[in-house]
């Protein structure tokens, strides 16, 4: 008896923790725990709010239950599928699978016969045409919403954390992320307002991290079939910012022909691995004269790949350099700066070749849409590659997730990421039919 009346003893830090409890109970609205406690089991309210998910925004966006899952489901299963560079046909299937159920019609564009490689055009077959007398009047605009579905290798595995809302695995982020949100997006605003059908087009591409072939065979045949687009959105990652520019590119391959010796005598030979050494050198003393831009920052130099010689005790008799400058503003200047370099050190060697060169420009877009904030961008798209004929009236660069997890082991992004840009990418829509 005495021992249950020892308040001091057992019941009154019991008593202490209790009122703490309460205090804390009472500072809370009855809505704010339930919402809290229906995030830590795993289960929604019957509408969740941007904020429940990580995120913060001043939209009002609301999703049902339903809406998540199916925003989960979607992009799951286009990531669980593999579609390294050139093995992209898979993940072509499945969409002309998803997107033939929602009501679209679907067009697998061929590019490659062995192996077999398809964009994916799906638009809304016809139920009204737009009125050609009056093609710039903005209710009249067809705009078109792209991304690529090919992903760089290695493939990494889907991993989902309810508890955090991090979504990881190859392609989560680029560009599968942007992959999902455009189809939800257009989904959403045609559910809103059926007579959007005939403004919206789909547009999925193969082959934009390697040398966006998707693209161009999609210009083409865009071209053959005097297909045209007024406002065209490119689907990567920019944080939900809209791109200001990105930069372009310049790529190719130093190749050095010398002479193999023993190198105890390296005077019989010729080290194609000292003259390859001694023009990076100079090309990295002349990097204070790359082009340089008020909006995209340097011109940068990238040595990606080095291969040269075949043993420690041998001359070197050949050598390579795989390397990409990102450039900020007049690719002309660069070009004619590294040639200069070239010809000055073939004076002396007469065995230096550039080879297989790829040249894009930068690229400035559209990004002056309230509500939205911009972002300058340092890495190349399929912007370049899209030369349809008639120039849009605008292009937009708009997408979740960052680039700074793209292409490593720890690419991932969070729900709240994509259902923003769905949200995004629906007011990018409203405000190109609008105005």
């Amino acid at each position: 008896m005495g021992a249950c009346l020892n308040f001091d003893g057992i019941y009154l830090p019991l008593i202490v923790l209790f009122t703490i409890f309460l205090s804390i109970v009472s500072a809370c609205s009855a809505p704010s725990l339930e919402k809290y406690l229906n995030l830590l089991s795993n289960k929604h309210p019957g509408q969740l709010e941007l904020s429940d998910i990580g995120g913060n925004s001043v939209h009002d966006i609301s999703y049902t239950e339903h809406d998540i899952d199916q925003i989960l489901k979607i992009h799951k299963e286009l990531i669980e599928i593999s579609s390294i560079t050139e093995d992209e046909d898979h993940v072509a299937k499945y969409l002309e699978r998803f997107l033939s159920g929602q009501g679209l019609k679907v067009e697998l564009q061929t590019v490659r016969e062995k192996p077999l490689r398809q964009n994916v055009f799906a638009y809304y077959p016809e139920i009204g045409s737009l009125d050609p007398s009056s093609s710039d009047a903005a209710g009249n605009r067809k705009v078109l919403l792209t991304s690529h579905i090919d992903t760089v290798p290695p493939f990494i595995p889907y991993n989902y954390n309810p508890a955090t809302g991090l979504i990881s695995g190859r392609g989560s982020v680029d560009a599968k992320g942007s992959v999902i949100v455009q189809i939800f997006s257009v989904l959403e605003s045609v559910e809103k307002n059926p007579t959007l059908k005939k403004n919206l087009s789909l547009l999925f591409v193969i082959g934009e991290e390697v040398d966006g072939v998707g693209m161009l065979k999609a210009s083409k045949i865009f071209n053959s079939k005097k297909e045209q687009f007024d406002v065209v959105i490119f689907g990567e990652p920019t944080e939900n910012k809209l791109g200001v520019g990105h930069k372009g590119i310049y790529l190719g391959n130093f190749h050095v022909y010398g002479k193999a010796s023993h190198s105890g005598y390296p005077e019989l030979g010729v080290s194609s691995n000292d003259i390859l050494i001694d023009l990076i050198n100079e090309i990295n003393v002349s990097a204070e004269h790359f082009p340089y831009s008020q909006i995209l920052g340097d011109t940068t130099f990238n040595i990606g790949k080095l291969e040269g010689g075949v043993a420690a005790n041998v001359v070197s008799a050949e050598s390579n350099a795989y390397v990409l400058f990102r450039v900020a503003d007049k690719l002309d200047e660069l070009d004619t700066l590294i040639h200069k370099i070239l010809k000055e050190k073939n004076e002396h060697y007469n065995i230096i070749q550039f080879n297989d060169v790829v040249k894009t420009p930068p690229q400035f877009l559209d990004y002056q849409v309230e509500g939205f904030e911009s972002v300058v961008l340092k890495y190349g798209t399929d912007i370049v590659n899209y030369q349809v004929d008639k120039v849009p009236v605008r292009k937009y660069l708009y997408g979740p997730g960052t680039i700074l997890v793209c292409h490593a082991p720890n690419e991932s992004l969070y729900l709240h990421e994509l259902v923003e840009a769905i949200d995004g990418y629906n007011r990018l829509i409203d405000f190109n039919l609008s105005e």
